[in-house]
Formats: structure tokens, C-alpha cells, sequence
């Protein structure tokens, strides 16, 4: 076993116990090893792969026995240090195995693995500069390491320098273009750094799934040949199968959830694809409520693509696109005549598979339509919303209390970009004794949070002027809104939920147009809500608003009197009505598809 099977990535502990150096054990028990193992430079690889296997079964005691008995009888291989170190990282033992990495680099100035391994023990030390100087270096070493790109990513990500984060993912796909799971996952973080245009990121997306496509036409052909179960001439109702790794708590149920639960059972047979063992209240009921459900997780493409096929479904909705979970090869294969993105990760998919993209007119304008791989099917709303059923009280504004208005955004962290912090940094020039308060998984990271304000700081921001709250649970994270005035957007990725759960909570949210698709979320939302006044034409445009908002203390009050009903009350938190435009929509391509195919003109459901 290679000693790389230990992994090097972000998860090695920053903190335990401190290292020792390591020890010579005491002869004559080692004498006679040592001999053997000199005149068979192999059995010391042995000993070296022992200590790994120990350390992955759970014995990092023993690990450490083998691989000290290995620097013992020869401590100027390289190799042994190497795995020293990352066992002691994997025991939480930061300092030895820092001194364990330098051995290493001393021993062989040229490996990538040293060096990877100090750069990430800087990086959980929170030396975030000093860990990119570092895995720079190791890249440079050796440009085809994924784990040291993928390390450096995330340093970079943590630092706010997007571009070269960005940089780093696509260099990933080089190392790595047939790995479909990989190209998702830089699809998916690229949206959230990158400020490109529609026409862009759908011509990202065509080019790199072009070559899985290409690489699963054999497979494809085979699912092509198997059979139905169950002829369609035999049964009146539309088959829709719904694929998803969400089928549970998770803020993507929120969207799509409804839609399912409130189908139209006389008209429509329902079935879902888990591919996700978790099973929660929601899994309940969605499992209660459709007629065939099945837990694909641990399921090859293929199988799920045959199984998909004699299932007789007429049309397969994903609902994931190229977020966590998907599985975009099985649209690949073709298992449906009929195959829709929707809801789940609204950005598209770029798969010629895949035959039509649920969205709105604000979200993907119909002068863009021309950019997507499907073809557009035009809702009220591409994101519909659940409002949670405890939802707490809506609170006065609280500059009502304090004197002072407060920002706030609740979106993730790695949505908090340097384009969003500028703007937010011009807006509370524009405002002054204003605050801004983010609230995040990321606001725990004490270096992410010197990130956020050293670069406020150098645009004239004080930090005293910043509160960071980190993760709580689902009802105290909403209530956490009574802390907030105004919501600010961010930028060039759009909050969805977020804005969602800031509008039921009365408090206004600001966006702005762009042509970034992932930047016009919140617009879509705010004009589906009825909310118009809050959609900026553009970034200067989006100061003004904000700034002029924090001042308006009547229209805050007015906010926090209305939001709420009018979030209740429009198209897309009213699911009965919104879902029976879902089934009109389905209809139609189901029509379109048994009197001439698919249209590239997009379709308007109204």
C-alpha cells in the first residue's frame, strides 16, 4: 500500500499534543531488523506501508512503533518522514508533524508531498499566507499533485482571491477530465466565484460534459435497448420521476418538496430516486405520499439508467444539476424520452441530454435563451419556497431601538466575495453609523473573519462596525433576523432561500440585475413577491437603494408590517396553484414529444 492512500487534504487537525522528534528505539531488538532490512531495501517500503496500514485501522500507536523502527534503520529516507508526518497530522500532533514535513523537504528538496503537508498544517493554523507561499511552491514542484491544487483552492478561497481559486479548479479538470463527480463540483464552485456572463457559463458547462457524453454512447446504447416493464399504451396516467439527493431536511426540499407533495394523483404517478441513505421526517413523507420510491445511492449509473427504464417513466426531473449528490451521467445514458432540469440548483446543466430547464423571465431573460443547452420553460417562479411552519414572530425594525440601521447577510460564506464586500464597503459610506452583521458557518473561522475585515478596513470601513454570528439552529437562525433592517444581497452569487427566509422574516432584501445568471436569484424572487422597488439596475444603483433604504424608517416598519403576507400570498409559496403549472408544463413537452419533438423556442406556462 502506497503511503499516499493517507490523503493529504483540509482535514488534518490543527491542534493536539505537541511531537516529539523521532526516537530511536533501543537495540538489540531493532540490531537484527535493522540488518535484515538493510540488505533488503524493500522490506523497509514494507515496514513503511505496516505503519499506514496500522494507522488507517485505528491504531496510530502502533503505526508510530513501525514507522520510527523504519527511521531508525535508515533515517535519511525520505519517504519514512513523509509518512511520520502524516500520521502525527492525523493525531492531532501539529508541531511533530511540522518538524517530521521539513525532514522530508531537507532529505528531498524537490517533493510536492512535504510540502503539501506544511502548507496545510499552516492553513489549519490559520497562517493562511504563509500556507499559499507554501502550496504554491508544491504546485510549482509538481503541477499534476490534485490534492496540493485542491489545498491551495481552498487557502485561496479562504483568502478572498477568487480568480486564482478559480484558477486552481480548472487546472483540477486538466489533471482529471474524465471524472464527471469532479467537473459537477467545479461547475458548481465556479459559479459561486466567478462573475461570468450567462452566455459563459453555459458554454463552460456544454464543453466540459461534451466529453462524458461521449464516453458513456455505449452505455447509453445499451440502456436505449432495454426494456419497459410496463407499456404506455396500457396506462392513462403521465409517469414522473423525480432524482435528488435531497429527500430530506435540507434547504433544497424546501424548494422542490411541495411541488411533489402536492401533485395531482389522478392525473400523475410519482416516483423518486434517492441517492441518499439519510432518512428524516421529510424522507417520510415523500416515501408516504408517491407511489414508487427507490434508494439509488449505492447503485452504478448504468443499473439506476436501466432501472429508470423499466420503470416506464415518461419524464425524469433533475433536481440537482451540478450540485452535491447528482447524478448527471444517468441523464447521460438517456433513460427518459423526456428529461427536465429544475429547482434544486437552477443554473443549468449543459448536458444535450437534457431536454428543458424550468425558470422565469427575471432569472434567464428571454434574449439568453439561445445560451442553454435546453430549451426554457417560463414558470411564474424558477424558486418556489416553503415557508417553515414555526416561523417566529415578526420583531420592529431594530433601528427603532438602537438609532443605528443594520445590514446583514445570511448567506454563506463562500458567497461573501471581495465584489460583495466593496459594494457593502461603499454602502456603509453612504450610511454612516450604520453596521453590517453576517452571520455564517464561516463567521467561526477567526482567520475568515480577519479576512473580512482587513479588507473592509482597507476601504475606510472600522471593523468595530462588523458583527459576526455563526451557525445556530433553523428557528434561532430566522429569529436572528430581529438583529436585522436591511438584507444585502451578494455578488455575483445571489441568495435563493436566504432571501426567501429574510422576506418571511419582514426584513427587506436589496438586489441587483446582471448578466450573471447566478446574480439574478434574489431578483427573480423579489419580482415574483411583488417587490420591484428593491431591484437595482445595477451596482451603483444598488448603494443607492440600500443606503436610502437604512434611512427610510417608515418603509422599514412598513416592511416588517407586510413582507410576511405578501411572501404567503404570491405565486410561488402558494404550491397547490403553482404545482398545477408544473403539471401543465409537463403536459405540454409530453405532448410536444408525441406529435414532433422538442421546440428551441422557449415554453410560456402563465
Amino acid at each position: 500500500m502506497e503511503d499516499s492512500s493517507l490523503g493529504q487534504n483540509s482535514s488534518i487537525p490543527a491542534s493536539g499534543n505537541l511531537g516529539d522528534a523521532p526516537k530511536p528505539l533501543q537495540p538489540p531488538s531493532l540490531i537484527s531488523l535493522k540488518k535484515s532490512l538493510l540488505s533488503n531495501p524493500s522490506e523497509l517500503k514494507s515496514l513503511s506501508n505496516l505503519a499506514v496500514t496500522r494507522f488507517l485501522n485505528g491504531d496510530p500507536d502502533q503505526a508510530c512503533v513501525c514507522i520510527r523502527r523504519a527511521i531508525y534503520v535508515s533515517p535519511g529516507t525520505a519517504r519514512s518522514h513523509r509518512v511520520f508526518s502524516k500520521i502525527l497530522a492525523g493525531r492531532g500532533d501539529t508541531v511533530g508533524a511540522l518538524k517530521a514535513a521539513i525532514r522530508e523537504i531537507c532529505l528531498d528538496p524537490g517533493t510536492s508531498t512535504g510540502l503539501e503537508i506544511v502548507g496545510v498544517l499552516h492553513k489549519d493554523a490559520g497562517a493562511l499566507h504563509t500556507a499559499n507561499r507554501v502550496l504554491q511552491r508544491a504546485v510549482v514542484s509538481d503541477p499534476s499533485v490534485f490534492s496540493a491544487l485542491n489545498n491551495r483552492y481552498h487557502v485561496l478561497k479562504a483568502l478572498g482571491e477568487f480568480d486564482q481559486a478559480a484558477q486552481c479548479l480548472k487546472l483540477l479538470l486538466e489533471i482529471s477530465p474524465e471524472d464527471p463527480e469532479l467537473t459537477s463540483s467545479v461547475i458548481f464552485r465556479l459559479d459561486h466565484l466567478l462573475s461570468w456572463s450567462i452566455a459563459e457559463g453555459q458554454d463552460f458547462r456544454r464543453k466540459h460534459w461534451a466529453r462524458h457524453e461521449a464516453a458513456l454512447q455505449e452505455d447509453a446504447a445499451m440502456v436505449a435497448g432495454s426494456a419497459a416493464s410496463l407499456k404506455k399504451s396500457t396506462r392513462h396516467k403521465l409517469r414522473i420521476g423525480y432524482v435528488s439527493a435531497d429527500f430530506r431536511e435540507h434547504s433544497a426540499f424546501s424548494v422542490f418538496g411541495p411541488v411533489i407533495l402536492n401533485h395531482d394523483r389522478n392525473q400523475f404517478e410519482i416516483l423518486a430516486y434517492s441517492n441518499s441513505s439519510l432518512r428524516d421526517e421529510k424522507t417520510k413523507d415523500i416515501i408516504s405520499f408517491v407511489d414508487v420510491f427507490r434508494d439509488i445511492s449505492n447503485m452504478s449509473d448504468i443499473d439506476v439508467a436501466c432501472q429508470i427504464k423499466a420503470d416506464g417513466v415518461d419524464i425524469l426531473i433533475d433536481l440537482s444539476s451540478h450540485s452535491a449528490g447528482n447524478r448527471l451521467p444517468v441523464f447521460s445514458l438517456r433513460p427518459a424520452k423526456i428529461q427536465i432540469a429544475a429547482w434544486g440548483y437552477a443554473h443549468g446543466t449543459g448536458l444535450s441530454s437534457m431536454d428543458y430547464f424550468i425558470m422565469d423571465e427575471v432569472y434567464a431573460p428571454p434574449e439568453a435563451a439561445e445560451y442553454f443547452s435546453e430549451t426554457l420553460i417560463y414558470l411564474p417562479s424558477a424558486v418556489p419556497f416553503m415557508l417553515p411552519n414555526d416561523l417566529p414572530d415578526v420583531s420592529d425594525p431594530p433601528v427603532l431601538m438602537n438609532k443605528v440601521a443594520t445590514f446583514g447577510s445570511f448567506n454563506r460564506g463562500i458567497k461573501i466575495t471581495k465584489t460583495a464586500l466593496g459594494l457593502w464597503t461603499e454602502i456603509l459610506h453612504a450610511s454612516e453609523n450604520t453596521r453590517l452583521l453576517l452571520k455564517c458557518s464561516s463567521s467561526e473561522s477567526p482567520a475568515w473573519r480577519h479576512v473580512v475585515e482587513s479588507y473592509m478596513q482597507e476601504g475606510g470601513i472600522d471593523p468595530a462596525r462588523l458583527t459576526f454570528l455563526g451557525r445556530t439552529n433553523q428557528r434561532d437562525h430566522l429569529d436572528a433576523y430581529r438583529l436585522v433592517d436591511v438584507a444585502l444581497d451578494t455578488s455575483p452569487d445571489s441568495g435563493g432561500v436566504t432571501t426567501w427566509e429574510a422576506l418571511s422574516m419582514g426584513v427587506p432584501v436589496v438586489s441587483f440585475l446582471d448578466d450573471v445568471l447566478a446574480q439574478r436569484v434574489a431578483s427573480s424572487i423579489l419580482n415574483v413577491a411583488g417587490l420591484p422597488e428593491l431591484i437595482a439596475t445595477g451596482p451603483a444603483d444598488f448603494v443607492r437603494k440600500a443606503s436610502g433604504l437604512s434611512r427610510n424608517v417608515a418603509a422599514l416598519r412598513y416592511y416588517r408590517q407586510t413582507l410576511r403576507h405578501r411572501v404567503k400570498n404570491c405565486d410561488a409559496a402558494m404550491f397547490p396553484e403553482y404545482t398545477r403549472f408544473v403539471e401543465e408544463a409537463y403536459r405540454r413537452v409530453h405532448h410536444l414529444s408525441a406529435t414532433g419533438g422538442r421546440t428551441k423556442e422557449p415554453i410560456y406556462v402563465r
